[in-house]
Order: C-alpha cells, then sequence, then structure tokens
C-alpha cells in the first residue's frame, strides 16, 4: 500500500495479510501515508471491549517499511510478528508516524523478539487517555516467538520519538517497554537497550480532534498537524521519508510524526 489514504471506520485489523506457506508469503510490505480511524468499542473507563489483538497494521513478512501514517483509537498499532513457517521479519522500520491512542492498556509497536533488525524514528506516541483507570500503555512491547524468548543485543534502534500517556510519566512503575513480562521505564530501557536517548516525554502539541460520525473525510481535517512552538519540529533524524502525509517534501531539518510543521 503506498501513498493513499484510507479511513477505517470498523474495528478489527486496519490491514493485515499474512503468510500462508513458505512458497507464498509477502516479502516486502509498505504502508505509506494512510489514514486509520477506529470506531469507539470502550467502556465508561474507556477500557476496549473488542477483540484484544486488533490493530491498524498486522503483518507477517521479511521486510516492513511503516511511515507517514496518521492512526486514532487502536489498541495496537503496528504488530509485526513471526510466521510459523517463514520466520521473523527481517527488517522493520517505522518512520514518522503520528499515532493517537485513546484507552488504556495500549501498545503502540507489538514487534517479534525473532525480528532481526528494528528500526522507530520520528515518530509520535500519544495517548489521550483521561480517566480515572490506572493506565498501561508501552511505546514498545517486544513479544517472544519463532523460539526467541529473550532479547538480543542490537536488534532494536529506536530513537528520535515524543511520547506521552495520560496520568503517568516516563518512571511509569508499569514501564513504558515491555520485552515479554520485563517492564522498563525510558531510563531503565535507555541503559539497558541503548535506545531512545535523544526521544522524550513532553506534549508534541498534535492535533488530536476526531469526530468519528457519518464517515466523513472532513473529520480527519487538521489532524495530526503540529502547533506553533511543538517540541516535535525540527528535531528529527533524517530517514527514508522524503515526503509527509500530505506529499508536502521534508526539509533537511526534520520534525516529528507525519505532518511538516507549516507556519
Amino acid at each position: 500500500m503506498s501513498m493513499f489514504t484510507i479511513i477505517f471506520l470498523d474495528r478489527g485489523c486496519g490491514f493485515n495479510p499474512t503468510n500462508v506457506s513458505a512458497e507464498e508469503y509477502i516479502h516486502h510490505c509498505i504502508y505509506d501515508s494512510n489514514f486509520a480511524i477506529a470506531r469507539d468499542y470502550s467502556d465508561e473507563d474507556n477500557n476496549y471491549t473488542g477483540s484484544w489483538n486488533y490493530s491498524t497494521v498486522s503483518i507477517q513478512a521479511k521486510q516492513i517499511l511503516v511511515r507517514n501514517n496518521l492512526a486514532y483509537g487502536y489498541r495496537s498499532f503496528i504488530r509485526a510478528t513471526t510466521h510459523d513457517v517463514v520466520g521473523g521479519p527481517e527488517d522493520v522500520w517505522v518512520y514518522n508516524n503520528t499515532l493517537i491512542g485513546a484507552y488504556t492498556q495500549s501498545n503502540f509497536m507489538t514487534i517479534s523478539l525473532n525480528a532481526t533488525n528494528i528500526k522507530l524514528r520520528n515518530n509520535i506516541y500519544y495517548n489521550t487517555y483521561a480517566g480515572t483507570v490506572s493506565i498501561y500503555d508501552r511505546f514498545i512491547a517486544l513479544q517472544s516467538g519463532g523460539g526467541e524468548t529473550e532479547y538480543k543485543t542490537g536488534i532494536i534502534d529506536s530513537d528520535y520519538n515524543i511520547m506521552l500517556g495520560a496520568n503517568w510519566d516516563e518512571e511509569a512503575s508499569q514501564g513504558v517497554v515491555r520485552v515479554n513480562f520485563d517492564y522498563y521505564t525510558l531510563a531503565e530501557w535507555i541503559t539497558y537497550a541503548g535506545c531512545e536517548t535523544h526521544s522524550i516525554f513532553a506534549d508534541a502539541l498534535v492535533t488530536t480532534t476526531i469526530t468519528n460520525d457519518d464517515q466523513d473525510e472532513s473529520l480527519s481535517s487538521g489532524f495530526g498537524d503540529l502547533s506553533t512552538g511543538s517540541p516535535a519540529i525540527d528535531v528529527g533524524n533524517r530517514v527514508n521519508s522524503i515526503f509527509d502525509y500530505h506529499l508536502n517534501k521534508r526539509a533537511l531539518t526534520v520534525s516529528l510524526g507525519a505532518v511538516i510543521y507549516e507556519e
């Protein structure tokens, strides 16, 4: 999928191709410049009440590139998992996405420990949940797959991201990164994996307003835009993402998220 917009107004996986056999599998997958919106299926405490595994992108492939996407309301945004026959993904590149959650217990990135090269850059992770129930967001969840249960040094290179979850901070007791059932605060994860040294906990000052009705594309107007003074402006890392969600060319100084900042 490349360079076009889709608006999803249903639960379940927004985009879920899967491998069939060793002879029939997806080698390259590009998910570029899409806008995915999930219908509200939450209880009074904003706990998601539907399928545990729903996601914006759920894919089993060797090379996976996800960039310049806007997404709102999914419990898991990116799921890159291991296929029983083909094995784990060899490369997972996730660049310049704006991912907005609204529920407790969300994993923004769920990736198999059997992957060999994971690179996450310039993403905005933001959960707008403001209820009274403790929130257990993880910005990265590395899960067992293909026999792998332990973190392998060097499989993940994640940096230049901005993250914020309501009602908790970077020292959250439940951690912001999960490796199977081990949990890490941001500071612990930086020490353990050497990742996120340029990432920050802050409000990206990004437009998150959505009107989820009538399947009207006008509901996407302004969503993902950065406001003046956003800490996400001009602080990113140059990656393979020349254009933004709106096909505007990125400057040499890169802003975080799917949409470039325009004064």
